[in-house]
């Protein structure tokens, strides 16, 4: 099987676009503390192209008090953060083979333009999320980029991310070039974790010693 086959299997990929489509009445914001159970692993950003992006999330039906069903996950993608000048906006289904996971394109967008997207689910919002598209291929204008690599909760607090946003740099992308987040926990020589950083796992072997 072909790479790009078993990728599209994996996900479901929605392109979308404002053209043809009739306007629907943008929810109001949920608070941050629903949010965060419905959504709780907030929303992303990638690949963007001149004329697209892809936009992703997860919803928890249970933190938003809706059944462990396939569910009906609404996406508005617009020029402003109050999401009221829309220029895409659909309907992606998502169930527990996916883990609820939503993956999709949206098309049709304006090259080197800064957009405000948001998800809704069972009567609930995401945060609001912003992204880019990239410039025009003849476009003379430069990139900015922030790198960052490993993190980990158990033996650090994330100071490098709160430092980054007090430079309110305007990226354009920001890059990881090693580890994301360790799965260890406890490891006596190197993990000391405080008790609100402490991560139990729930089976496994025993951690601690050489070797682990």
């Amino acid at each position: 099987m072909l790479r790009r086959r078993f990728l599209q299997s994996l996900v479901v990929t929605v392109v979308a676009s404002a053209c043809g489509e009739d306007p629907e009445e943008t929810p109001a914001g949920s608070s941050s503390v629903d949010s965060l159970k419905a959504f709780p692993q907030g929303v992303a950003s990638g690949d963007p192209k001149p004329g697209s992006v892809i936009l992703w999330t997860r919803f928890e039906p249970a933190g938003a008090g809706a059944p462990a069903a396939p569910a009906q996950v609404r996406y508005v993608v617009a020029t402003d953060e109050a999401l009221s000048a829309v220029v895409a906006q659909g309907t992606v289904e998502t169930s527990a083979e996916r883990d609820f996971t939503v993956h999709l394109r949206v098309e049709g967008l304006s090259a080197g333009t800064t957009y405000f997207y948001r998800f809704d689910a069972a009567g609930v919002t995401s945060q609001v999320g912003r992204t880019r598209t990239a410039p025009a291929p003849d476009a003379d204008r430069p990139v900015t980029f922030a790198f960052a690599s490993c993190q980990d909760l158990i033996g650090r607090y994330y100071h490098a991310w709160q430092a980054l946003l007090d430079e309110e740099q305007d990226l354009d992308f920001v890059l990881f070039l090693g580890d994301y987040i360790y799965e260890t926990t406890g490891n006596p020589s190197f993990q000391s974790p405080t008790p609100d950083r402490e991560v139990k796992l729930p089976d496994g072997l025993a951690l601690g010693g050489r070797g682990t």
